[in-house]
């Protein structure tokens, strides 16, 4: 059975080269609705179904539209990210991949990763620097284990 993939931002970067991977996805762009409006995000799940929802939309903009809106892109594409997720757990999404690493700079928040590092150590007599490396990965604000 064909599984049904719906592309948010099928028009950005990485969007456009991913037909080449899937051709056979549903690739949307901001034209196809607002991510940052629930209802719109609930009218796009029923209308496609997705059996699979991989999120690439981000507000993106220029160097000096970055430098003035910050705090404008980030409320928006954590707004995007939430309203995909949560409309995905709602509708029984089976798979969900997500690019949002640029909008946390790698430090997730607790509800996506509540353990963002883990330190594995290849033998025994590594232990006591692993401990020391994620030591310095939590000094950092990174939670991490070993």
């Amino acid at each position: 059975m064909m599984k049904s993939i719906l592309v948010t931002g099928g028009t950005g970067l990485v969007g456009q080269h991913l037909k080449d991977i899937i051709p056979n996805a549903i690739y949307l762009s901001s034209k196809d609705g607002d991510l940052t409006d629930m209802n719109t995000v609930e009218s796009l799940m029923k209308t496609h179904k997705p059996d699979v929802v991989i999120h690439l939309a981000a507000r993106v903009g220029g160097i000096q539209d970055n430098i003035m809106k910050p705090a404008e892109y980030f409320d928006d594409n954590i707004l995007m990210n939430t309203n995909i997720v949560r409309a995905c757990h709602k509708h029984s999404v089976k798979r969900f991949i997500g690019i949002l690493i640029e909008n946390y700079a790698g430090k997730f928040p607790f509800w996506i990763s509540p353990l963002q590092t883990m330190v594995i150590p290849i033998s025994e007599e590594f232990n006591d620097y692993a401990i020391e490396v994620s030591k310095k990965i939590k000094d950092a604000g990174i939670s991490s284990a070993v």
